[in-house]
């Protein structure tokens, strides 16, 4: 799977195997701008901005080393406290058998689902 495959709005499903509730008023999203290696998005509350990185000898590597967000408090912080905390965790990539990407932690374990917006 190459990582063009990424470029594009990504509408956060899944964190840690909890679906995301769908009413949100913001709704947690993450858009991959491949070229430039920059994401931008929303944790559920708070803008997220930041880039990825990836390995030359790994094609599924990726990680957010420097993903800041604007600091609003908002009536439910826990959405995004674990949006936050899994973006940290993200080592690697791939391709879902229903469609959509997942995004895995160091021990392969799918921390974030993510669905073409």
């Amino acid at each position: 799977m190459k990582l063009s495959v990424l470029n594009g709005e990504w509408k956060i499903k899944e964190v840690n195997g909890e679906a995301i509730p769908s009413g949100m008023e913001k709704q947690p999203f993450i858009a991959f701008d491949v070229k430039k290696k920059t994401i931008h998005g929303n944790a559920g509350c708070n803008l997220i901005n930041g880039g990825f990185e990836t390995s030359t000898s790994n094609a599924k590597s990726i990680s957010f080393p420097g993903v800041a967000s604007t600091m609003m408090a908002c009536p439910d912080m826990e959405v995004e406290g674990r949006v936050m905390k899994a973006l940290n965790e993200v080592k690697s990539f791939g391709k879902l058998a229903g469609g959509g990407i997942g995004l895995y932690d160091a021990d392969n374990t799918l921390v974030m689902v993510l669905v073409k917006k």
